[in-house]
């Protein structure tokens, strides 16, 4: 018999029946790594009812699909997962296992590297060819250091960054196949009771064009209102916070930007009252434009702006709220009629 060839797997998301986002960046990944070393890409969902994730993944990506149907498993339990991955892969060790670099993945990626023996890389943010091996990028110490890793076992486990890979499908290409394989229920010592979906009343941080945050330096809470009332004056707009402006509960967890939250980049990102800790600057760090507002001089999030504006956020958002307004309306800073306005933004 042949050797059955190395594949790098994608573990696929799927939530209410949809295919997410996230399964879209890990085939990004995966191309990545192919344009360097060729190899069959597959996507592996977990689940109960997948049938129909499954026949959508192969349908808009092109992509062939393993679908394992495990009774019970509405949501995804690292636990769970880990008892099924290992037996999709006794014939033929994965040559890559790519997952998003999320809160569920800190949990699995480790220990299924070690289950399967191979090397275990979390938050991948880029591929890079030296001679006739692989790098893969990542940073370290909180973002001070970048560091390119090289692997020396027979594969690896990758978690991906959001926000840095895309995948984008040919359309000359047929769509993919999907096989399902069902498995008897598997036991866990934990359970989920409940999922709280978080209500999106913005457009979505990683679909603005244009980001207005707000860190610990804004002084209270109800300058949040300033905040927002600027944002609303630019379309495709969001809101969103620094870690500690969470912490404190100012705006929910899934407002955050930075290493442990959302990764973006928007054409313009207004950083009000955020010292620029690299937490913050590591997701937000690729925007278009960054303006950052801080009576602080020496904050770090100068160095990382094209427009440094030293003052208090209380006494220069509502000039700058006025003058975007003056804009809007046809009148200049002086009141007077101009034709210029706020046309790129739109």
């Amino acid at each position: 018999m042949a050797p059955i060839e190395p594949t790098l797997f994608v573990l696929g998301d799927h939530d209410q029946g949809q295919i997410s986002p996230s399964t879209w960046e890990g085939l990004g990944l995966a191309e990545e790594i192919r344009r360097h070393h060729p190899a069959p890409v597959k996507i592996i969902l977990l689940g109960e009812a997948v049938e129909g994730p499954a026949a959508q993944a192969a349908e808009e990506t092109g992509v062939d699909v393993l679908a394992v149907e495990v009774p019970g498993l509405r949501n995804f339990q690292a636990e769970i997962a880990l008892q099924v991955l290992p037996e999709l892969f006794f014939e033929s060790p994965p040559a890559c296992l790519i997952l998003p670099h999320n809160s569920r993945s800190w949990e699995l990626a480790p220990r299924i590297a070690l289950r399967l023996g191979l090397a275990c890389i979390p938050g991948v943010t880029k591929i890079l060819q030296e001679k006739d091996r692989l790098l893969f990028r990542r940073s370290l110490y909180q973002g001070k250091i970048l560091a390119d890793l090289a692997v020396e076992t027979r594969g690896v486990v990758l978690t991906f960054e959001s926000g840095y890979f895309k995948f984008s499908r040919s359309p000359l290409l047929v769509k993919g196949s999907w096989e399902l394989k069902t498995r008897p229920p598997a036991e866990s010592r934990a359970e989920l009771l409940e999922i709280t979906p978080a209500v999106e009343t913005e457009a979505s941080l990683r679909e603005a064009e244009v980001i207005v945050a707000a860190g610990r330096g804004i002084g209270s809470e109800e300058t949040l209102d300033l905040i927002h009332r600027l944002a609303a004056l630019f379309p495709r707009s969001a809101v969103a916070g620094s870690r500690p402006l969470c912490d404190l509960g100012w705006l929910a967890y899934n407002r955050q930007v930075g290493q442990t939250g959302a990764t973006v980049r928007p054409r313009l990102y207004l950083a009000c009252g955020i010292s620029g800790a690299y937490q913050h600057i590591a997701g937000m760090k690729d925007s278009g434009f960054i303006v950052s507002i801080n009576r602080d001089p020496q904050a770090a999030i100068g160095q990382w702006s094209d427009l440094r504006i030293e003052e208090d956020v209380k006494t220069f958002l509502p000039l700058l709220i006025e003058t975007v307004q003056k804009y809007r309306e046809g009148r200049g800073y002086d009141g007077k009629m101009t034709d210029s306005r706020l046309s790129k933004m739109e």
